[in-house]
């Protein structure tokens, strides 16, 4: 499960992975989420997670306590509507902080990003974790990078599927500029742990691991972690860690079919179960920055092997389709940040 930033227009692609092709294009408003306290430059909306029945949203420039502190609201199901539980707006923030520039939602429990956090160091970035219970809010813990230093943005990118968390902070300097790492915590009771810090095995510099983070505990290879390096060799890796419970081990990186200068491949990224979908916005496979998003299968023996590539008929020149990718079962979103009206393909 993920959370990935999306664009102020956006449409989705939404797609049958048993079928394999376009169910539906979406751009239909079915409920819209703008609590009363949101202003036009707060950017509500640049992250979004849903599990079960809590929707967690971001508003990284919102002045909620502090300017440009940041905040994040959640709804609860009530079984009829959304209700607004409440916002989460830390008091502990400082001006800056992007607090909810990420966020990820897994049963009751929420992780915020707020990568420009100071208190490591400037920018260092930091993860705020919350607890609903019977529909009140409670903090619980700030966590921090295993190895912070000044820049690395940790909490650009959270993931979160039961008791695994994982936080991305892509612009750490581990083996080289830029190369990124990523921090996985477990969840020991009403605490999260520090369980291991994964850095990039191709160890370039500038690809920014750690830019999109994915994390499924269903996979049949046991729980596995995706870690988008958007700009490894100019054209874009994920690179991929699993676990069976004996800590986690390095599996082959995925690459795009038609690998390109600009393609980003691994912008965005989404796992659940043996399911899983990478994004490359930048794809000129068909029109110039059109995008495409790629779809992949874990079967035992061979690893995930890509079975679609999804490149509708419909998209255009600067599309930039796979800005954002979502996986549910068999169902995959995919979104299309500069589409014209903006939308979703299925």
């Amino acid at each position: 499960m993920n959370s990935r930033s999306i664009a102020p227009s956006v449409a989705i692609v939404v797609a049958m992975i048993s079928s394999i092709t376009l169910a539906q294009t979406i751009e239909t408003e079915v409920n819209r989420f703008q609590p009363s306290l949101v202003g036009g430059g707060d950017r509500f909306g640049s992250s979004v997670a849903v599990d079960g029945d809590l929707i967690v949203v971001g508003a990284p420039w919102s002045d909620g306590s502090v300017s440009n502190g940041g905040s994040a609201f959640v709804w609860e199901w009530n079984e009829v509507n959304w209700d607004l539980v409440g916002s989460l707006d830390p008091l502990i923030l400082n001006p800056g902080d992007l607090f909810g520039t990420s966020v990820a939602v897994s049963g009751e429990w929420i992780a915020v990003g707020a990568p420009y956090d100071d208190d490591q160091g400037t920018t260092a970035g930091a993860v705020y974790i919350f607890l609903v219970s019977e529909g009140v809010i409670g903090f619980t813990e700030k966590l921090y990078d295993a190895f912070p230093d000044i820049g690395n943005q940790f909490g650009a990118a959270v993931a979160m599927d039961g008791s695994t968390l994982v936080v991305g902070a892509p612009q750490a300097d581990c083996f080289n500029s830029n190369d990124g790492s990523a921090t996985v915590f477990v969840r020991s009771g009403a605490s999260w742990v520090l369980d291991d810090h994964l850095t990039s095995p191709t160890e370039s510099v500038n690809e920014y691991m750690g830019s999109s983070v994915s994390v499924s505990e269903s996979c049949s290879q046991g729980t596995t972690i995706l870690l988008g390096a958007p700009e490894a060799y100019d054209t874009g890796l994920v690179h991929m860690y699993y676990s069976s419970g004996l800590g986690w081990l390095q599996g082959s990186s995925l690459e795009s079919m038609n690998p390109s200068t600009g393609d980003q491949f691994g912008y965005s990224v989404a796992i659940d179960g043996d399911m899983a979908v990478v994004g490359e916005p930048g794809s000129d496979n068909q029109f110039t920055n059109a995008g495409a998003a790629l779809v992949l299968e874990y079967i035992v023996g061979l690893g995930f092997q890509p079975i679609a590539q999804l490149e509708p008929s419909t998209i255009a020149a600067s599309d930039y389709m796979g800005y954002s990718v979502s996986v549910n079962g068999t169902d995959v979103l995919v979104g299309i940040s500069s589409g014209e009206g903006g939308g979703v393909d299925t």
